[in-house]
């Protein structure tokens, strides 16, 4: 079977552009250098068949769209700025081998890629939260670590612990604040386990069965809306289609 790489364009250009030592004064066109160099790296010590790098879009994300606390607590700051400039020179200049959906995240993108393709994929970022797509055919490399995460015994319950503590980097609140891991197994071994926590703590989390819900369609990346899956999925393969 045919090997495809996807980058995480954004975090892989935050580590790439500081991947290398300079005494130069920090610049678009340092980090930029910087960042082609460690991607060529990373290419060749991979050697897919196919490459592709998964992009952040420039719109209001969907996520934000039906919680717009998403994201709202990350502050700006100068390195930001640069290495947004070199994101956006990179889908300038390499935009033949760059996938972006109007208000979607590279989250979504990678997603999509292992869910509408047929190949094996290694995806390389740092992000954990890409810990829930690893399959038989799927393999996650972190460099900032220098190795591949593990595939976990129990990957949907890990996802449901998730969705109930929510999601800290993203700004993404918990749905039921200091539940313990046991009472969270307990409730996974029933038949349907927010109805049986649900029950267990209305009277102190009335909201949570709805907070869940919010939860899982904020962190579940199988939860993108069925209008961008398509306009995904068409993208996808248009992208396939046409000589590289």
């Amino acid at each position: 079977m045919k090997q495809l790489l996807i980058f995480d364009l954004s975090n892989v250009c935050y580590i790439g552009a500081k991947s290398r030592r300079s005494a130069e004064e920090p610049s678009e066109a340092l980090y930029f250098e910087n960042t082609l160099n460690y991607l060529r790296d990373q290419y060749r010590y991979f050697q897919p068949d196919h490459v592709v790098f998964a992009c952040d879009h420039e719109d209001i994300y969907w996520r934000t769209q039906i919680f717009p606390e998403y994201k709202a607590q990350r502050v700006d700051n100068e390195f930001k700025q640069l290495i947004r400039r070199v994101i956006k020179r990179f889908k300038t200049e390499k935009k033949d081998i760059c996938i972006e959906i109007p208000h979607c995240e590279a989250d979504d993108i990678i997603y999509a890629l292992c869910a509408y393709t047929p190949f094996n994929v290694t995806i390389i970022s740092s992000d954990g939260d890409f810990e829930q797509l690893l399959s038989e055919r799927v393999r996650l490399f972190s460099p900032t670590r220098g190795e591949f995460r593990e595939r976990t015994k129990n990957g949907s319950f890990d996802l449901f612990v998730k969705c109930i503590r929510g999601d800290v980097s993203d700004n993404i609140p918990a749905a039921l604040p200091m539940v313990t891991r046991k009472k969270l197994q307990e409730a996974f071994r029933t038949p349907d386990p927010v109805t049986f926590l649900a029950e267990h703590y209305h009277k102190k989390h009335p909201n949570f069965a709805t907070d869940f819900a919010r939860n899982k369609q904020l962190i579940d990346l199988q939860s993108v809306p069925d209008d961008l899956k398509n306009l995904m999925r068409a993208e996808i393969e248009r992208f396939f289609k046409e000589p590289s």
